[in-house]
């Protein structure tokens, strides 16, 4: 499309219509044709000052729906920063793991610590459901947090 040149277009801009022509695509769909489970509600994630220079952290799963055998997880990333992770029997575990919850577990907790005091902590995770539909969080804070 050509510029419009003349008095009318003097503020720089200009205006043009454009016709678009729908092209048709396809797509290859294998038969039968795989369940994938409806979108579910978030897990609620929550952290406190646990008040021993840790922050607990608490992280609630959605009641898993019909068809979902599989067991709730949690992914820790390596990209976190200056923190370690209380779960369990494991005490100042370094990211990355991954804590696998009992089936049917809706509710657990765990603690992040820093590793050098008096810097902020950010730890990554992603929640996995029974479904193994996951939901990428993190948890931290600043200096002051702990």
């Amino acid at each position: 499309m050509a510029r419009p040149q003349g008095a009318a277009c003097d503020s720089g801009a200009f205006a043009g219509v454009l016709t678009l022509t729908p092209t048709p695509t396809f797509t290859a769909t294998s038969y039968p044709p795989t369940r994938t489970p409806a979108p579910g509600p978030n897990p609620a994630v929550t952290a406190v000052n646990n008040g021993d220079g840790r922050l607990r952290v608490t992280v609630v799963f959605p009641l898993a729906t019909a068809g979902c055998t599989g067991q709730p997880r949690l992914v820790f990333e390596g990209s976190s920063t200056n923190g370690v992770v209380d779960i369990g029997s494991m005490v100042g575990q370094a990211p990355p793991f991954e804590q696998s919850l009992g089936p049917g577990t809706q509710t657990v907790v765990f603690f992040v610590r820093r590793v050098t005091p008096g810097r902020a902590t950010t730890v990554q995770l992603h929640a996995v459901d029974a479904c193994g539909r996951s939901w990428p969080t993190l948890v931290g804070g600043g200096p002051g947090a702990f």
